[in-house]
Formats: C-alpha cells, sequence, structure tokens
C-alpha cells in the first residue's frame, strides 16, 4: 500500500493546455508577453504554470522581475512539449482533413517571420476557405527538422544568404522559394556614439562588440552574416539558448550596454524590450538585407500550392 500511495504521488498529470501554456512563457521569457499573446491573464498562465511544476515535482523557471529563465528540468521538457504539441496538432489535422473539401496546412514560423507573412495569411483565411493553414512559432532550425520529419507542411524561415544555405535542404529533398528580401539593422542604445548617425557603416561594426541570436537558432542566418559583414568572430557575442527565439535577450544585451546588435529589421519591430527600455535601429551601409524562405517537401500538394502564393509579395 505504501509502495501504491508513493507512486501515485509522483504522477505528472501534463495537460496539453499546460504545456502549450508553458512553451509559450519560455519563448517569450516573459509572462506578460505570452499572457498578451495567449490573451489569458497573467495570474492565471502563472498558476497553470506552477501547477505543472507542482505535478512534475520540479522547478521548470527561474522568475524575476525582468525575465524569466529556464532551469535545466525547463530546457529538458521544452523539446518534448514542443514534440508532443506538434503531434497532438499532426492529430487533429488528420482528423479534421476526413471532412472532405477543406484541406489543412501546419505552418512553422521563424522568430520575427511573422511581422512579414502574418498579413499574407490573414488574407489567405479569408479568400479560400478550402485551406486552413495553423501557424506555429519556433526558431529556424526546429522549423527545418519539423518539414524534414513531417510533422510540419512548410516552414517559414531566415537565410543569410551563403551560396550553401540551402544546399543541404535541396540534398534532403526539400524545396524552397523566397518570399521576401528584408532589410539588416545595427541596434544600439540611445546613448551610443554610433546612434546619432544616420547609418551605421560595417566598418565601424569591426570595432565594437555585436551581439547575436545563439546559431543554433539560424545557422544559416549567423553564418551570412557574419560572412558578408566580416565580423571578426573574437567580437561576436550570441545571446540567449536554442530555448528561446534569442532576439529578445540580444535586444536586452544592447539596453545594458553590453554591445551592438544586427538584427533583420522585423525582429526589432516584433520583439518588444519592456520595462520603457528604448533601442535605435538604424541601416547598415553598405545596405545589407537577408532572405525568407519558404521550405517544403516536394511533390508540392495543390492546397500547399495556393499558401505560396498568397505568401509571396505582389
Amino acid at each position: 500500500m505504501g509502495m501504491r500511495r508513493s507512486l501515485t504521488g509522483i504522477r505528472a498529470r501534463m495537460e496539453l493546455r499546460q504545456l502549450a501554456y508553458f512553451v509559450a512563457v519560455a519563448e517569450a521569457r516573459h509572462f506578460g508577453r505570452a499572457a498578451r499573446g495567449l490573451r489569458i491573464a497573467p495570474p492565471s498562465l502563472s498558476q497553470q504554470i506552477r501547477v505543472l511544476e507542482r505535478d512534475l515535482g520540479v522547478v521548470l523557471l527561474h522568475r524575476d522581475a525582468r525575465d524569466v529563465r529556464l532551469t535545466p528540468a525547463g530546457a529538458a521538457l521544452l523539446s518534448h512539449a514542443r514534440a508532443l504539441l506538434a503531434r497532438a496538432d499532426a492529430a487533429r489535422c488528420d482528423v479534421r482533413s476526413a471532412v472532405p473539401g477543406v484541406a489543412r496546412i501546419g505552418l512553422r514560423v521563424a522568430p520575427g517571420a511573422q511581422a512579414v507573412v502574418g498579413p499574407a495569411l490573414c488574407r489567405l483565411a479569408t479568400m479560400d476557405p478550402e485551406v486552413m493553414v495553423s501557424t506555429a512559432l519556433c526558431p529556424d532550425a526546429d522549423a527545418v527538422h519539423a518539414v524534414r520529419q513531417e510533422r510540419a507542411a512548410a516552414a517559414v524561415v531566415w537565410d543569410g544568404g551563403a551560396a550553401s544555405s540551402r544546399t543541404a535542404a535541396v540534398a534532403d529533398g526539400l524545396a524552397y522559394a523566397e518570399l521576401a528580401r528584408v532589410p539588416v539593422t545595427a541596434v544600439l542604445s540611445p546613448g551610443h556614439p554610433l546612434a546619432a548617425g544616420s547609418h551605421v557603416s560595417a566598418a565601424a561594426l569591426g570595432d565594437a562588440v555585436v551581439l547575436l541570436p545563439e546559431r543554433d537558432l539560424a545557422p544559416a542566418l549567423w553564418d551570412g552574416v557574419v560572412a558578408r559583414l566580416g565580423l571578426p568572430k573574437h567580437l561576436l557575442c550570441a545571446m540567449g539558448d536554442p530555448a528561446g527565439d534569442g532576439a529578445g535577450a540580444v535586444l536586452r544585451g544592447v539596453v545594458t550596454g553590453r554591445g551592438v546588435a544586427v538584427l533583420p529589421e522585423p525582429m526589432v519591430a516584433s520583439e518588444p524590450v519592456g520595462d520603457g527600455s528604448a533601442v535605435v535601429a538604424l541601416p547598415l551601409d553598405p545596405p545589407l538585407d537577408v532572405g525568407l524562405h519558404l521550405l517544403w517537401r516536394d511533390p508540392v500538394q495543390p492546397a500547399l500550392r495556393r499558401v505560396l502564393e498568397a505568401l509571396r509579395p505582389g
């Protein structure tokens, strides 16, 4: 009897909703931002995370006034939570696909990319009732893996412009098309000496500590930007970790004076810094832009082709 009580006491009762809440907080690194995205009250969100922690018997998140960080247990759960949510989403799509006449497309979207493709997805929802697109935000590398492992039909990912950036994807039987090109900006604190100008020269970055998201979040973007700007590797500082999107950590590093950031413009526009802090985003000289690509498995299905057509500009 004692053994039975012990086993019952440690049995975890994870719910998909709780896992979705946990992933949202882990990616936003802030309860308020996550709550706004989920459209629930922050106290309710915090309570659900504490229930999950109590059921698992571990602390998943370190909380303070400015930030939320994953514990080792939280980092371990995050990859499993994403996989479980993706499988649940695939199951829903498969079940609903039994209803004739509606095609469902699972789409993974890299951080910052939703600022570019979000309006097009909204237009698709109103103009094509026969195609239902479900989107999930995740790091660039995870998005590519989701398509490769058939957990998603397509992904919107960043490309840094290196000649071999998508060679591996094509070799794996994946295809891609460029959706847009967006400028890369230098992001500085208002008091930085370079913030007073109208642009930032690439040469000036050679003498600065340059902040970037962790390379594992977007390898093609990292490699392409570093190579094309000729940034000295000893002055690069990776911010964040593979569990989050990295942009928030980079911008907070700028605010606290740790260095100058180099980010695609949509990442800066879509990531609130919080606490009333401000940053200055200036174009680079010479200008630098990066590509946003749609990646999918061949052969392309008719429903996915309509999504591709809707996402392409013009």
